[in-house]
């Protein structure tokens, strides 16, 4: 019986020392498994939760007292994984882009346009066009001189039949009409003007109110102080003796003309009065007035052929004295201005591209191109002029149209020549 029961005892405890063994080998499995699972939580989650900030769940999964040390090693790798994710992602990204792209883009963008495009286009632009404007058109562009004009030797465009007419000594054309010519006598007549056709017939006879006549030696028609009007000018320049203080010239506007031979007064006259340099006395019979822009120029007579042009340029205020200015001195009588000595007539062509002074048989025209003064064209060679043979010739105009001429003698009943261009 005892035997039994010590069998039973040690049946028992051969038994329990199975069952503790099975129990062991389970228990084994068990902490197997949880070790396991806590290394592969760790490993798995220890990314992705650190990329989503919930770096704790490997810990978590992880309940077993007695594995501490697994547990503690698990840990450690949650910690590492964190660590080395965080500081690597935050770190390179913020650092890098934020100033990589803040600097280079504001600095390249901002300094590189503004300063090319302001400096390269204000400065080509401004110097370029401006040089080469101002240079070419004063230096390279001077104006062309052309020949010398051409006109036939004259024929009588009629004969002067107003018989008050007796010494003609100065015609101009009208620029208001086509077919009148003014005309007036030398000295001892009265202070009147002739309007006459140019065919020599006659028109009405003009009284000039408050005007004398000393000794009235030629006569111009050209611009005055109302634009678009065109102005009679008559010359009272005549000094035989050279010793009158000062020369006159009337002006009006060109008045209506009529076939009515009627005594007409012009009561629109102005008395311009001019003296020479130094006071000096001058005998002239030479008046020409500039279309252009109005001066006058009185041109001296002598025997000697030395003929001295003289300026005064408006405005000019009635009974003010003004002085004239001494353009140049020609000589006529010899090479290139051959023939008579004495100077007795001249005019400007109606558009002012030629003037004209003629003597007793001769006559001389300059060209004056557009943008060339009265002077310098002075200084140029003069293209002679056929005159016909007159007695006693004093008178020189340009027709209307500037294509041609007329010239005149003294005496009555005279012929009036016409020259045309060719």
């Amino acid at each position: 019986m005892q035997e039994s029961r010590i069998g039973l005892q040690r049946a028992g405890a051969t038994l329990s020392l199975a069952l503790f063994c099975v129990g062991l080998a389970a228990c084994g499995s068990d902490t197997s498994a949880a070790v396991a699972e806590s290394a592969t939580d760790s490993s798995v989650d220890a990314t992705p939760s650190d990329a989503s900030g919930s770096g704790d769940d490997g810990a978590t999964d992880t309940d077993a007292s007695d594995l501490d040390t697994e547990t503690d090693g698990s840990g450690s790798g949650d910690v590492a994984a964190d660590t080395a994710v965080e500081d690597t992602t935050d770190t390179t990204v913020e650092d890098t882009s934020d100033t990589t792209v803040e600097d280079t883009s504001d600095t390249t963008v901002e300094d590189t346009s503004d300063i090319a495009v302001e400096d390269t286009t204000d400065t080509t632009v401004e110097d370029t066009s401006d040089t080469t404007v101002e240079d070419t058109t004063v230096d390279t562009t001077p104006p062309p001189f052309p020949a010398c004009p051409r006109y036939s030797a004259g024929v009588s465009a009629g004969f002067v039949t107003n018989l008050s007419i007796r010494e003609a000594s100065g015609v101009a054309a009208s620029r208001r009409y086509g077919n009148v010519l003014w005309v007036h006598n030398d000295s001892g007549d009265t202070n009147r003007v002739f309007a006459i056709a140019t065919n020599g017939a006659p028109f009405a006879t003009y009284l000039l109110g408050g005007a004398e006549a000393d000794d009235w030696e030629d006569i111009a028609v050209g611009p005055g102080p109302v634009a678009d009007t065109s102005y009679v000018y008559v010359g009272d320049i005549g000094d035989n003796g050279a010793n009158r203080n000062s020369i006159e010239v009337y002006r009006f506007p060109e008045p209506e003309v009529t076939t009515s031979l009627l005594n007409i007064t012009l009561t629109n006259v102005d008395r311009l009065e001019f003296r020479y340099p130094d006071s000096r006395g001058e005998n002239a019979e030479t008046l020409l007035v500039d279309p252009t822009n109005g001066d006058i120029y009185v041109v001296s007579k002598d025997g000697s052929g030395e003929a001295r042009v003289y300026r005064a340029s408006p405005p000019f205020v009635p009974l003010d004295r003004v002085t004239m200015t001494l353009v140049t001195t020609l000589q006529f009588g010899t090479a290139p201005l051959i023939g008579d000595t004495s100077t007795t007539a001249g005019d400007f062509s109606p558009s002012g591209d030629l003037f004209a002074i003629r003597t007793y048989d001769t006559a001389y025209a300059w060209r004056r191109p557009a943008g060339t003064t009265v002077d310098a064209a002075l200084a140029t060679a003069p293209c002679p002029l056929p005159v016909r043979s007159e007695g006693q010739g004093e008178a020189f105009g340009f027709n209307r149209d500037g294509t041609g001429y007329f010239t005149l003698g003294e005496g009555s009943l005279v012929q009036l020549s016409s020259y045309a261009a060719r």
